[in-house]
């Protein structure tokens, strides 16, 4: 790593118009020489991803651009800035590998481009919950090392080579030393926490998180939507979600009326249960993360058996 950015709370993405892309022509002189950029794969917010190839291989580059001074400013106070880095230390089979940080991107593995959520959404369950089940070995060695992913959700699991699960995205990476600022709530609402809305940070965030995948994988609903009763409201924003999930929240008592509907897919009480408890509103009531793994295991394993 350089020096320069060893460690230090230095990184300072500058807004630089890339998000009209126009040609590579506008990053080469922002990133390593040696690597070829094959094309974007997306972009949203503050970042651009693209396919490059490094040293001989097919990765991953992510470009943070911010679009405006708003969201340059906000995303300089964010604390993965500091975590940023730390990513490289991270080394686990489930885990995206980050090669590289650089002042305003970052080089990981390329994963492939399938994710849970397409083997879910074309009704292939028990591949959907396995690779979940495989993703969680993830989840635990972040918690092992005190850190919360924050944004645990279905498309950020990617199935990479010979269907290994990949743990991906770590903008929201958090834990005990490393927090956002007081009042800031960021994430996935339909996947969102209870407690994230009052910024406490923890692995029982993920837990939950894990728990709303897999209600979403065997239901083909969100568990946030279903408790706000939201399910035929396609007309909501991400603003009014968010809103109706922050009141909703803290009310803070567990709900009880849940569906688990599926014409396609045998539901019994054991998976149902351990859905529940992982949705549970009070944190101390959710199962470990290795609790949650090995339950669904287990189902996974006596229902789908060929």
């Amino acid at each position: 790593m350089n020096d320069k950015y060893n460690g230090k709370n230095n990184f300072q993405p500058k807004p630089n118009g890339l998000n009209t892309f126009d040609g590579f022509a506008q990053i080469e002189s922002q990133i390593p020489l040696d690597i070829k950029i094959i094309n974007r794969l997306k972009q949203k917010y503050y970042t651009s991803v693209y396919l490059i190839e490094y040293k001989d291989e097919k990765a991953v580059l992510k470009h943070f651009c911010p679009r405006n001074k708003e969201e340059s400013s906000i995303f300089e106070k964010l604390p993965f800035q500091e975590i940023l880095w730390k990513l490289p230390e991270l080394n686990h089979v489930n885990l995206m590998k980050v090669f590289e940080v650089g002042e305003n991107y970052i080089i990981s593995e390329y994963c492939g481009e399938k994710t849970i959520e397409d083997y879910a959404k074309n009704n292939y369950f028990e591949k959907a919950l396995f690779f979940l089940k495989e993703g969680m070995n993830a989840l635990i060695y972040l918690g092992d090392k005190d850190f919360c992913h924050k944004d645990v959700k279905q498309t950020n699991f990617m199935i990479a080579k010979n269907d290994v699960t990949k743990l991906i995205d770590f903008e929201l990476l958090s834990s005990s030393k490393y927090r956002f600022p007081q009042g800031w709530i960021i994430g996935s609402v339909s996947h969102m926490a209870p407690e994230q809305m009052n910024n406490e940070i923890a692995i029982t965030n993920d837990i939950y998180s894990c728990g709303a995948s897999i209600y979403e994988i065997i239901t083909g609903n969100e568990a946030s939507a279903v408790r706000l009763n939201d399910i035929d409201k396609a007309t909501l924003t991400n603003d009014d979600k968010f809103w109706r999930w922050f009141d909703f929240t803290q009310n803070n008592k567990d709900f009880n009326d849940w569906s688990f509907d599926n014409p396609r897919l045998k539901i019994d009480d054991t998976i149902k249960n351990l859905t529940i408890r992982m949705l549970s509103f009070r944190p101390e009531k959710r199962p470990s993360m290795k609790e949650c793994q090995e339950e669904l295991s287990a189902w996974v394993e006596n229902n789908f058996k060929k």
